[in-house]
């Protein structure tokens, strides 16, 4: 029988090092304990499969700072299905991983989160055929890309959504989304959000949304 979750508890040098991995074939195990985490998820689905694994390591000092955080993940051939909500999720892959080096200090963050063949439906709406890839690197505007299609009854809209940013040490930050949609009539609408918080005290907000 295999664990579902391994943890490990070390002292190294001055540092405590702290890790856990979670890794299991079948996800329907899971989703009890994903329904703990949120109240607006079931707890029983009629369809639950896939592969998911997640290994996460920390490093604290000896006041419980943290100075390193690392980690790594995936997600496999997830289908889920519930009918009495009309919900149906799946993913053919979602895989992604993390590091700081220097603990919470944003400006050493690198992720990379990549996401091939999903879809979200409901008996009413949904987007589908979605492939998205996320990237943070220090000193480089974090980047994220998003297509896919939106889906109500018979009609398909392709979309595309792109986005960048950054957050500073001093805790102002900025950020930008684009969404270009295309209607069956070949008519493609564009909308820009952006939002910049210049203090702790103040957050602007602008969008502007326009026929190409």
């Amino acid at each position: 029988i295999t664990p579902l979750l391994i943890a490990d508890v070390s002292a190294q040098q001055e540092n405590l090092a702290v890790s856990f991995k979670v890794q299991e074939p079948d996800c329907a195990h899971l989703m009890p304990l994903f329904a703990l985490f949120s109240p607006y998820l079931p707890r029983e689905w009629e369809r639950a499969q896939g592969e998911i694994a997640l290994e996460v390591e920390a490093r604290f000092n000896r006041q419980f700072a943290l100075k390193q955080l690392q980690g790594h993940g995936y997600v496999r051939n997830l289908d889920l299905l519930n009918s009495d909500l009309g919900l149906c999720f799946s993913i053919e892959e979602l895989k992604g991983k993390f590091s700081s080096p220097q603990g919470s200090d944003w400006s050493t963050w690198t992720a990379e989160l990549s996401l091939k063949g999903g879809s979200a439906l409901h008996s009413l709406i949904g987007v589908e055929e979605l492939e998205g890839e996320l990237a943070l690197e220090p000193e480089q505007e974090p980047r994220v890309s998003v297509t896919g299609r939106w889906a109500r009854a018979e009609q398909k809209m392709p979309f595309h959504i792109r986005g960048n940013g950054a957050i500073h040490n001093d805790h102002s930050f900025w950020t930008q989304l684009t969404l270009d949609c295309t209607s069956s009539k070949m008519q493609t609408m564009r909308s820009e959000i952006s939002c910049c918080g210049p203090d702790q005290k103040q957050i602007i907000l602008q969008m502007a949304v326009e026929d190409l």
